[in-house]
């Protein structure tokens, strides 16, 4: 182990985190619970999850929202109304749903389904994260596999995977660390590199978190 060099242990934390996250690449998405109560269903599989239902906001507020800003009527680049719920209303543009935030933009390309939005911008939050504290630790000179500890000790931490369906609070360690991974590469090289990386950052977690 201690051959491995930070590209290599990068390469392994991949592997391992996609691997952890196997479900998903077979067609499962994030939720805390399933809906078949909001349209007076039963529910005759014979399957039992855990269930949180205390995170009502999921299904009440946010996959409302996402399908808004994804699917909603716009003339250019942002929905800015709907009239989905008595007279409208402005579509809020924070917590990391709305186009104006690049990485959703960037995903409202690949699907218009809200609960695969928010299951993948989820995940990849949590990637990113343990990629952020991985170069944070590289920049201070700490070893290999110290940095693959902390990657993967952050991205399949409790926390995450109890967030997975807020991933407005995941994201404060994505940007967070992004942030101080830019200040400490500006502090090691003043390049370009560290200044772009602090400054998308910056404007993820007034975005997001």
């Amino acid at each position: 182990m201690n051959r491995l060099n930070h590209r290599a242990c990068l390469v392994l934390y991949t592997g391992i985190v996609l691997s952890f996250l196997f479900p998903f690449w077979f067609g499962e998405v994030v939720s805390p619970y399933n809906q078949f109560a909001h349209f007076a269903q039963t529910n005759d599989s014979s399957e039992t999850r855990l269930e949180n239902k205390k995170f009502s906001d999921f299904v009440k507020v946010f996959i409302p929202e996402i399908s808004e800003n994804i699917n909603g009527t716009r003339s250019n680049w942002l929905v800015l109304w709907t009239n989905k719920n008595e007279l409208g209303r402005p579509v809020s543009h924070l917590g990391g749903f709305s186009q104006a935030y690049v990485p959703s933009w960037l995903l409202s390309f690949l699907t218009n389904n809200p609960f695969v939005f928010i299951t993948t911008l989820s995940l990849a939050t949590i990637f990113l994260s343990g990629i952020f504290i991985m170069l944070f630790l590289k920049e201070l000179k700490l070893s290999p596999i110290a940095c693959l500890i902390a990657g993967l000790s952050l991205a399949t931490s409790p926390f995450f995977m109890y967030w997975l369906t807020f991933p407005m609070f995941p994201v404060i360690f994505c940007w967070g660390f992004g942030s101080l991974y830019g200040i400490a590469t500006l502090a090691n090289k003043k390049n370009l590199t560290g200044l772009t990386v602090l400054a998308f950052s910056i404007y993820g977690l007034l975005m997001t978190a």
